[in-house]
């Protein structure tokens, strides 16, 4: 699970490993794509190449959720998730506010 793909460089490359280790987790990228005051804001443009990538080399493996990290955290279990990369707005507030939202989602009591 990563909370905040932006270009989608790092997620592609968990994508990629999953991908070439033959293993059985699917992955999925959470975010706006708009931006942030860290990131910059963008257009719709870096969804659309996200989403091209995505459906020509890592669908099988990958799903591309556009959503806040709050809404797409109703959409799994408790201790669904395996590996959690937090990369959203860089603020302690906002990264606190992920993790003590997502850890249930590892199995975690917060």
């Amino acid at each position: 699970m990563e909370l905040g793909t932006d270009h989608g460089v790092s997620y592609f490359a968990f994508c990629q490993a999953i991908d070439e280790l033959k293993i059985q987790p699917k992955a999925n990228a959470v975010d706006l794509f708009t931006g942030d005051e860290h990131s910059g804001y963008y257009d719709q443009e870096v969804f659309n190449t996200v989403t091209k990538v995505n459906d020509d080399h890592f669908s099988h493996v990958s799903n591309i959720l556009k959503t806040t990290f709050d809404e797409a955290n109703q959409l799994f279990e408790y201790g669904s998730i395996d590996l959690l990369h937090i990369d959203g707005l860089h603020t302690y507030e906002a990264v606190k506010n992920d993790f003590e939202l997502w850890l249930p989602k590892m199995g975690f009591k917060v």
